[in-house]
C-alpha cells in the first residue's frame, strides 16, 4: 500500500512540475514568430500581440481582427485554436497548436 502511495506521488509530481501556470500579464505585448517546427519563419513576419484579454495576429503586415481569448494554466483558448505555452520568459515563448511547435520572440 506505501508503495502504490509513493507511486502515485511521483506522478503527480512528474505531471504537475511540467506544467507551469502562466499569467496574462507574461503574454502581454508583441511577439515575432521566429520559427515553425524548426522551419525559420522570419520572413513571414507573423506577429502575435496580446492585450487586454485579446489577441491579434497579423502577417506581413495584415492584421486580422483582435479575437478573445481566455488563458487557462498554460493554455491559451482562441476561438476553436488551443495554444499550449510550453516555456515563456521575458524574451522567448515556445508553444504548440495542434500538430505545429512555434518559437516566438518578444518585440521590444
Amino acid at each position: 500500500m506505501n508503495k502504490l502511495i509513493l507511486v502515485a506521488l511521483v506522478l503527480l509530481y512528474s505531471a504537475s512540475s511540467h506544467t507551469k501556470e502562466i499569467k496574462d500579464e507574461e503574454l502581454e505585448g508583441k511577439w515575432i514568430v521566429t520559427t515553425i517546427n524548426d522551419k525559420n519563419t522570419r520572413s513571414d513576419n507573423e506577429i502575435w500581440e496580446f492585450g487586454r484579454n485579446t489577441v491579434r495576429i497579423s502577417i506581413n503586415g495584415k492584421a486580422e481582427t483582435p479575437e478573445p481569448y481566455t488563458l487557462l494554466g498554460n493554455t491559451v483558448y482562441i476561438a476553436d485554436i488551443k495554444v499550449e505555452v510550453l516555456e515563456i520568459s521575458d524574451t522567448t515563448m515556445k508553444a504548440t497548436e495542434s500538430n505545429s511547435n512555434y518559437v516566438l520572440e518578444r518585440i521590444k
